[in-house]
């Protein structure tokens, strides 16, 4: 698991070098990480990881739905990837998410998000 943990960072690192690394807290305890590359034409969520105790309670949502305000005050989709197969993809579609092509292994998403006056 450390070696595909080293591997995936060096990816991230090497296709995302200006990426904001977050802890996401839940009630002031670490919950998770969360990765944003935000580009000039769009909010790309690179990863996103809850432990098992958040997954499910609306953490994710919350945090998801907050970037979508950003980008929609910005005029910019929101793009993510998504294993194939993973259950994850549900998640991503439940919030507005569409298909806009794929790597093999990975979807890609899109979320696009329109100004808003706020």
């Amino acid at each position: 698991m450390a070696s595909q943990f080293e591997s995936q960072s060096r990816h991230y690192a090497s296709y995302y070098p200006d990426a904001e690394h977050v802890v996401i807290l839940v009630d002031g305890q670490p919950g998770g990480r969360m990765i944003i590359d935000r580009r000039e034409d769009s909010l790309h969520i690179v990863d996103i990881a809850l432990l098992p105790a958040f997954r499910g309670s609306g953490v994710g949502t919350e945090l998801v739905t907050e970037l979508l305000g950003e980008a929609a005050r910005r005029g910019v989709p929101v793009t993510c990837h998504v294993e194939v197969g993973n259950p994850a993809r549900s998640f991503w579609q439940h919030l507005g998410f569409v298909e806009k092509g794929g790597t093999g292994a990975h979807i890609a998403l899109e979320r696009k998000c329109e100004i808003s006056q706020s």
